[in-house]
């Protein structure tokens, strides 16, 4: 969980400037994968129970998901073993959830453009089998059963998140995009032993285009909320939807803005107090919860010459990181596509040196285990793939800020 922000107005940026020096030869890059076409998303969990952070992507042109498990440490700076677990058009989003509370995960991807769907993918017998990495980069389809959630048809769905429901009950969350769009809690029904097949949806929200779906006890009352971000349309902006006390039918779950604008909001990361938030209008947003209760939010510049911001996370250590989307920019000298800022966020500079790149959502998670976050992405038209930047600061002065 994040750290609040102080509170100091003088800790606040007013100004950026992209640092002079070159981190990118501290800051190195390690590729878990490269070989597909359109790396849509980094999604984090334990598929094996050894205690690593393993990964789910859906690679969007090449309509395939993949499981990447973590081979250590020592082996984590090299391509990673990876397993196709699933088919399918214009995949936006793959994550991990335990629909079935057997302890083993499986994927639910989300399929955009005209494939419009929800599918569940999951082991196919005993999930040691399933997951045998012996045989790395393999296809393992015929060992994970794909399936259509018929329920969720027709909408064009960007992402997902599971929820735990007060009462106990795992549910997923979605968000989709254009004609409309939503977003929909997808739930089983009160005392009733369902399959994620039976679960029924409740559209909890119109929407333009869903952006980021978080699940976060906003008001902290001891269960999770939806805080999302909606880029598009007339109801664009950034809020949380509040779980509601009564859950035993089609309750509301109250719709609370944070943030309504003519910014073009996309990814956003969030904790009880503050939240932030990238733009594609040259700036990123942070927001901050008052001591009343209530909420105000501020805009801050991106890196100079880069004006389409895609996700925005912080480090434990205070520093800020972006990914952008660099191919939009009008400049014909395309500006780098990942950054990061000193701990005041009021400089950054360059990491790697791809020009004319797509990044996408990002993960601050220690890969190496020497203690510091690092920073996991992807990149879906410079042919990156899905990449790693290793943080070079794990020393006695950094552990003694933490």
């Amino acid at each position: 969980m994040m750290t609040a922000w102080n509170g100091d107005s003088s800790a606040d940026p007013t100004s950026t400037e992209i640092r002079s020096s070159d981190p990118t030869a501290s800051w190195q890059r390690h590729t878990i994968d490269n070989s597909l076409v359109g790396a849509d998303g980094v999604r984090l969990g334990d598929f094996n129970h050894d205690g690593r952070t393993d990964i789910v992507t859906g690679w969007e042109e090449s309509g395939v998901v993949r499981l990447y498990l973590h081979p250590g440490a020592g082996p984590a700076t090299q391509p990673w073993p990876a397993l196709t677990i699933g088919h399918g058009d214009s995949v936006e989003d793959a994550f991990p959830i335990d629909v079935d509370g057997d302890r083993h995960l499986e994927v639910i991807s989300c399929h955009e453009g005209k494939t419009r769907k929800v599918m569940l993918h999951r082991p196919n017998g005993n999930t040691s089998e399933t997951i045998d990495v012996r045989n790395p980069n393999q296809d393992a389809t015929k060992r994970w059963l794909s399936q259509t959630l018929s329920s969720l048809a027709s909408e064009q769905w960007m992402f997902g998140h599971g929820i735990q429901l007060h009462d106990g009950r795992q549910a997923v969350v979605f968000g989709s995009k254009g004609r409309n769009a939503s977003i929909t809690l997808l739930r089983p029904t009160v005392g009733t032993p369902e399959t994620i097949e039976q679960w029924t949806p409740q559209r909890l929200r119109d929407a333009g285009w869903i952006m980021s779906l978080r699940c976060v006890d906003i008001d902290q009352d001891g269960d999770d909320d939806i805080v999302y971000s909606d880029r598009k349309g007339p109801l664009r902006g950034v809020g949380w939807l509040e779980q509601p006390d009564d859950l035993s039918g089609d309750s509301p779950w109250n719709d609370h803005i944070l943030h309504q604008s003519d910014h073009e909001v996309m990814f956003l990361q969030a904790d009880p107090n503050q939240l932030f938030v990238a733009t594609r209008d040259g700036v990123w947003l942070r927001i901050d919860r008052n001591d009343d209760g209530t909420w105000h939010s501020r805009p801050f510049p991106n890196p100079a010459g880069v004006p389409h911001g895609k996700a925005i996370a912080r480090l434990n250590d205070g520093r800020l990181v972006m990914t952008a989307n660099t191919l939009d920019d009008a400049d014909p000298t395309p500006a780098i596509g990942i950054w990061i800022s000193d701990p005041q966020h009021t400089s950054w500079s360059r990491l790697g040196t791809a020009q004319g790149a797509k990044f996408d959502r990002i993960e601050c998670v220690d890969i190496d285990g020497d203690g510091d976050q690092d920073i996991l992405t992807c990149e879906e038209r410079f042919a990156l793939g899905v990449v790693w930047y290793e943080n070079p600061q794990h020393d006695a002065s950094q552990q003694s800020n933490r």
